[in-house]
């Protein structure tokens, strides 16, 4: 049932000749002169009042009937006419630059409940909600307490939109607040839904305060290196105020302890200085470190004296696990290819006999023991793992599971071929059959050891493992070839041949092939002859070498891009919560060229793959160009997975990783955020004042909700028979009273 307003109001006519009504008045007024000199003759006093008084009513209605009164009733529909009153509850409404030194927050109380709630509930209905990093619905003043941690108004108005846009719709968003730190404008509201803005609190330009403004640091750095961050230090205030500052501090602890710091000096004349502070990284992990400066007893605010800040240490190598059945002549090329790149860490692992290894190059903690590690957690330490035309039977059961699942869960795997590698080496019944690019058989047909042309596909010229490779290796010379490969069964379905045999029968089986398997990625290459390309000469060694460490970095990478469809954001690293991603997408037909009318579907979704919602792409120039617009509506981190199909079907499908979050924290601003709140209202179609202008805000509320108004007029005299018996009773009446005192 639709929720309305009922306003009753009495009307009179002023459209008539005053003269009749002046003329009627002081006839009335003859006539009631001389009946009360002659009722005070005849009659006691008291039935002299009496008689009086019901013949002063009987004429008073009779000229009332002459402005022909009626009733007047307004009814507003409240259809689309809520309003949700959103009240700042987070810390920086703790800032002292209220009335008379109060804090915000008091401010806020005292005009929501005492100046807004009780005009705009006459008129509208009100939902009062408080709110900062999340909402929540407001019962009553004393739940304010300034204790949120963010002012996030995108969630805030969306969340509030959310829960009220079913329950007879949204009229109006009255915001009452500082501003905060907000930057991102929430995506569109529903249309027509204007926000209205009342700002709290000064610009603290006046006020003794000493504070940590901007900081810009790297949001992710390598482990053993040495970070910057840049820090704006400032202070506003009186003279006396900079004289009991002196020398402060500027400190950077990390879990309490020390890090690093400087001594700031600040004056009237120098206001604010920007200091940098050198950081060495620490070990791998996520790092928060807090920036803080003293808290002085006459500050207005002491929510910015404080800053946290997060930093990702990443391990910078690239971990490669190379493992052998035995110490074969492609082991010492494809060391020193990799080892060559500062960014790999290579570690080689050759059985030398039944329970006995080679361990060379970089020996993570645990122990190997006599056998290949069987460990999930232990794999997982590693980005890549090689496994080098070697059996089956060399591994046992929970190793063969482990290396299933370390593919299956994001890591890479390199499996090359031999006499004894493939179904040849009784793979097809193990775990880790599904995740090779061919559908491997234990019937698969011997070694063969002929030398063969190679042919790249024309994906395998697009791929990033054969970047500017593809010359060399198209060219005939000794490079463009191969001594012996496997032949496997067909490429499963979503494998890419890369680069094919071309066989003297005009077959052209793939040789190198590249694939998925869940997370992770795989790559086949059906022969262990690769490494004589290092002994071709200086070009023939550089194309080994480029080889190898563009396939590693390929497969350990997280690259979003394939060889049809690639994946892009407008920026890197974590955006604000509530702001908008802008993704492109390129794509290119099966010919490799750019395909324009490509039909692209996209979703957005949590990282546990709970559906957030769809993800629509549009065309865009130049061809083969297409863009979406991603709403990143709360904190957090997400995955777009998007697929591009032509008129034959699937091309591919692939996933990019979007993240938000805050990039400064509550209190770097404390002074009121009017451009953005100005910003905000400007965009709704609202408006926004200060704390002095409520009644012109409350105004521009209820002129802005357009609630349907029903209005309907009702005649005392004609349209209900309640004039006259108002007139019927009280000449009735005055005949009582005359038959009582026997005067009739």
């Amino acid at each position: 049932m639709t929720p309305v307003f009922l306003t009753l109001a009495l009307k009179v006519h002023t459209a008539i000749w005053w003269g009749w009504v002046a003329l009627a008045v002081i006839v009335a007024g003859v006539t009631l002169a001389w009946l009360y000199r002659t009722l005070y003759k005849l009659y006691s006093a008291r039935q002299a009042t009496l008689l009086l008084a019901l013949k002063l009513g009987a004429v008073a209605v009779l000229l009332l009937g002459l402005l022909r009164p009626a009733l007047l009733s307004e009814t507003r529909d409240l259809l689309n006419a809520r309003v949700i009153l959103l009240v700042d509850d987070s810390r920086s409404m703790t800032t002292h630059d209220g009335t008379l030194g109060r804090a915000r927050l008091e401010d806020a109380k005292e005009i929501v409940y005492n100046k807004l709630l009780p005009r705009l509930e006459k008129k509208l209905l009100v939902t009062p909600m408080a709110f900062s990093d999340g909402v929540r619905v407001l019962e009553k003043p004393d739940e304010l307490q300034g204790t949120g941690e963010g002012t996030d108004i995108p969630r805030a108005l969306l969340d509030s939109a959310k829960n009220y846009s079913k329950a007879g719709g949204i009229g109006a968003f009255v915001l009452v607040t500082d501003g905060g730190d907000a930057r991102a404008l929430p995506p569109a509201l529903a249309a027509g839904v204007p926000v209205f803005s009342l700002a709290i609190g000064t610009d603290l330009i006046r006020s003794d305060d000493l504070k940590i403004g901007r900081v810009e640091y790297p949001e992710q750095v390598d482990a053993k290196t040495d970070f910057e961050i840049q820090v704006e230090v400032s202070a506003s205030g009186r003279k006396e105020f900079f004289d009991a500052l002196g020398t402060p501090s500027l400190s950077l602890t990390e879990s309490g302890k020390p890090v690093t710091g400087e001594a700031v000096k600040l004056s009237p004349d120098t206001r604010q200085r920007n200091v940098t502070l050198r950081v060495k990284a620490p070990e791998p992990g996520i790092h928060r470190y807090k920036l803080a400066v003293p808290v002085y007893r006459t500050e207005a605010a002491t929510l910015n004296n404080e800053r946290m800040v997060t930093v990702e240490v990443r391990d910078p190598s690239l971990r490669v696990l190379y493992y052998a059945a035995e110490l074969g002549q492609e082991y010492k090329p494809l060391r020193n290819a990799l080892k060559a790149d500062p960014g790999i860490d290579f570690t080689g692992l050759i059985r030398t006999g039944a329970d006995r290894f080679l361990l060379q190059g970089q020996r993570p903690g645990d122990k190997f023991g006599n056998e290949f590690p069987g460990a999930l957690d232990f794999l997982q330490k590693f980005k890549c793992i090689f496994l080098s035309g070697c059996e089956a039977k060399d591994f046992n059961p929970p190793a063969l599971k482990a290396l299933e699942q370390f593919v299956s869960e994001g890591g890479s795997l390199v499996l090359t071929g031999g006499p004894r590698a493939f179904g040849l080496g009784g793979w097809a019944a193990t775990p880790l059959a599904p995740a090779f690019p061919w559908q491997i058989a234990a019937s698969e047909p011997p070694f063969h050891y002929d030398t063969v042309a190679l042919e790249l596909t024309p994906l395998g010229r697009a791929h990033a493992i054969f970047r500017d490779l593809a010359a060399t290796l198209s060219g005939g010379g000794s490079v463009a070839k191969f001594e012996g490969y496997n032949t496997p069964g067909s490429l499963r379905p979503g494998a890419q041949a890369l680069v094919q045999a071309a066989l003297a029968s005009g077959e052209r089986p793939a040789v190198v092939a590249s694939g998925r398997y869940g997370k992770g990625k795989v790559l086949g290459i059906a022969t262990n002859s690769l490494w004589k390309w290092s002994l071709a000469g200086t070009e023939g060694d550089k194309t080994y070498d480029s080889f190898w460490r563009q396939a590693v970095r390929y497969l350990a990478s997280s690259e979003e891009g394939g060889a049809l469809l690639k994946l892009s954001a407008d920026r890197q690293g974590r955006y604000q919560p509530g702001a908008r991603a802008a993704v492109t997408a390129r794509v290119l037909d099966r010919g490799l060229q750019p395909l324009g009318g490509a039909v692209i579907s996209g979703a957005l979704k949590q990282l546990d793959g709970t559906l957030i919602g769809p993800v629509s792409f549009r065309e865009d120039k130049p061809v083969g160009t297409y863009t979406a617009q991603v709403d990143l509506v709360a904190a957090g981190c997400y995955r777009l997975q998007a697929s591009a199909s032509d008129s034959k079907g699937l091309l591919e499908t692939r996933e990019l990783l979007l993240e938000a979050g805050a990039g400064v924290g509550e209190g770097s601003n404390l002074g009121v955020n009017s451009s953005y709140l100005q910003e905000l209202a400007t965009k709704t179609g609202g408006a926004a004042r200060g704390q002095d202008q409520v009644g012109e805000l409350v105004d521009l509320v209820l002129n802005g909700v357009h609630a349907k108004v029903r209005l309907q007029e009702v005649s005392l005299l004609w349209d209900t028979p309640f004039y006259f018996l108002l007139f019927l009773a009280l000449t009735t009446c005055e005949w009582v009273a005359r038959r009582r005192m026997n005067l009739i």
